[in-house]
């Protein structure tokens, strides 16, 4: 059984696979695509909707457990990493590895 995490944008429970981590790095909010970046991390599923809901509620914030400020140039940069990092959901990474055999 996969672990889950809860999205901070819509307050939905997944599975770990199916979210993006964020962590704080001075003070900003850095995308950790892998999951490998070390601290305390906020969990969102990988829409606009859900970063700006989490951005609009300042749940990074709380969920970080520091101050984060996001700025409008930032938020564009926060939406192109997510854009970027949408994770691969472990039921069609199955379905390509046994595609591959």
């Amino acid at each position: 059984m996969e672990p889950e995490r809860t999205c901070i944008g819509c307050r939905i429970r997944s599975t770990k696979s199916s979210l993006v981590r964020f962590v704080e790095k001075n003070g900003s909010l850095v995308c950790d695509g892998r999951n490998v970046e070390f601290g305390r991390g906020a969990w969102i599923h990988p829409t606009v909707q859900c970063l700006d809901t989490a951005l609009s509620r300042k749940a990074f914030g709380r969920a970080l457990r520091a101050h984060v400020s996001v700025t409008h140039e930032a938020r564009a940069q926060l939406v192109q990493e997510l854009e970027r990092s949408v994770p691969v959901s472990s039921h069609q990474a199955k379905a390509e590895r046994l595609m591959d055999n």
